[in-house]
């Protein structure tokens, strides 16, 4: 009849194992078989789609944060580099009373000292990344290697800079009295160093070079970290198959 149900797989290979039909029992096998197989490859293609849009979601995010950190570090290198930059030509010119009284007036030359210089986006947003639990996502095992050893390198280097954060306040309480501040009649605060009598008291260039020694550690740990997350980013830009991973 037209409306009879067709027997199941499994009803077929009841049937040919009761007649003993050894090639009807082979074919329904190896349709079972490759049904299974093929429902298994289905599902392991379906897993892998969801792990790799998974992982560059990831790298994406990895990609932004580290740019917004490279813009923040290169704007407090700057402010290591200013401030010893400030602090050399005031002590080269320790035996020129004339150039120094040039350098105090100055507007807010050398007065930067005292300030370290924080990166608050990049002491928190790589170990936040790595809590997060989503390195594992990242295939490729040299990738996540270097953005582990990126991670301990930012840990290390933000403990330095607290340490040099507590020395740098420590010496200006010593300095601070060669600071003169005013406010200009637009509202503008300014300082300036009275560099002739900071360089004859030895105290206070013991500390000023404590400061400037301090500046030089951060500043050149931030540096080399800076550096480190440029190529880490350069990585993962190829990975995106973004125009930079070309360039040189």
């Amino acid at each position: 009849m037209n409306g009879a149900r067709k027997p199941s797989r499994l009803t077929r290979l009841r049937d040919a194992l009761r007649a003993r039909d050894w090639v009807g029992i082979g074919i329904e096998l190896a349709v079972v078989t490759l049904g299974v197989l093929l429902a298994f490859q289905i599902d392991q293609w379906g897993n892998h789609r969801e792990q790799a849009k998974e992982e560059r979601q990831f790298l994406q995010r990895l990609y932004a944060e580290y740019g917004r950190a490279v813009q923040e570090m290169r704007v407090v290198i700057a402010h290591h580099d200013r401030v010893m930059h400030d602090f050399r030509a005031a002590f080269a010119a320790r035996s020129d009373p004339v150039r120094l009284r040039a350098y105090s007036a100055q507007l807010n030359f050398g007065c930067r000292a005292g300030y370290l210089g924080t990166a608050p986006f990049s002491d928190t947003a790589f170990q936040e990344l790595i809590n997060s639990g989503k390195l594992n996502t990242i295939s490729d095992p040299d990738l996540r290697e270097k953005i582990r050893d990126l991670t301990t390198t930012q840990a290390w280097l933000k403990d330095r800079a607290e340490l040099g954060t507590e020395v740098a306040r420590d010496a200006g309480l010593t300095l601070i009295s060669y600071y003169r501040y005013e406010i200009l009649p637009d509202g503008k605060s300014t300082c300036r160093v009275l560099w002739n009598e900071l360089l004859s008291d030895p105290k206070a260039v013991t500390e000023a070079v404590r400061t400037y020694r301090m500046h030089e550690l951060v500043g050149g740990g931030r540096r080399d970290l800076l550096q480190m997350t440029e190529r880490v980013r350069k990585d993962i830009a190829c990975k995106l198959n973004k125009p930079e991973c070309r360039s040189s």
